[in-house]
């Protein structure tokens, strides 16, 4: 049960918990990715690592990741990479 309520809970309170077990949870709220899409993408990605958990959360355009502290750290740099303005002019 408790494994069920603490993403919602760091959802409300935007932190970060480790678990006893070597595992962190992490909430990332996005400012132009759309979380559906990009916890699909993350999912794809790190298919070889089913320790890692990503879960979008529609309501706050966030994303729940939860797993090995290495994991969860590199795909949270994916996501800065990732959360980026689309489109735009091209310099030239």
């Amino acid at each position: 049960m408790l494994r069920r309520i603490l993403p919602l809970v760091l959802l409300a309170t935007s932190c970060k918990a480790v678990s006893s077990e070597g595992s962190v949870t992490e909430v990332r709220s996005l400012q132009y990715a759309v979380a559906d899409e990009l916890a699909g993408e993350l999912r794809s990605l790190y298919a070889d690592r089913p320790a890692l958990r990503v879960v979008a959360d529609e309501r706050t355009n966030s994303l729940v990741l939860t797993g090995p502290t290495s994991d969860v750290h590199e795909a949270t740099r994916v996501i800065d990479t990732l959360d980026k303005p689309a489109g735009g002019v091209a310099k030239r």
